[in-house]
């Protein structure tokens, strides 16, 4: 398996991790079930960041993976996102999420550091306070 989920103690924050060779079939189910826990765990806005650089992937597998989440999810702007990527494509395909069809997520703010991910997500929910 070439995923890792951390749930962030005390903080309704996910950190999903993926690493080459990424197995969608294997790896996709299981971000999916973290994200579902971290929503039913949480009764607010949840945050998830994804880190995935180095990691190549299709046009195919970023569009089975939204539609995976959308599925679970319900979309919607109560799961919030931050993309730790340094691929062009797939920081494209994740505003992709923010469209209907693909759950209307709310935009996926792009980084280029889990810290700079993580000081982004924190700074968000102290607003929310």
């Amino acid at each position: 398996m070439t995923v890792r989920t951390e749930f962030l103690p005390n903080e309704p924050i996910l950190i999903i991790s993926y690493s080459n060779p990424l197995n969608p079939d294997a790896d996709f189910p299981v971000a999916i079930e973290a994200i579902n826990k971290l929503l039913q765990d949480n009764p607010g806005v949840c945050y998830e960041i994804t880190h995935i650089k180095n990691t190549p992937m299709t046009l195919d597998m970023i569009i089975d993976g939204l539609a995976m989440l959308r599925r679970v999810t319900g979309g919607g702007d109560r799961l919030q996102m931050a993309l730790v990527t340094d691929d062009d494509m797939i920081a494209l395909a994740a505003n992709w999420a923010a469209q209907p069809q693909y759950g209307g997520f709310m935009p996926a703010k792009i980084v280029t550091s889990e810290e700079e991910a993580l000081a982004y997500v924190r700074a968000e929910l102290a607003k929310a306070r």
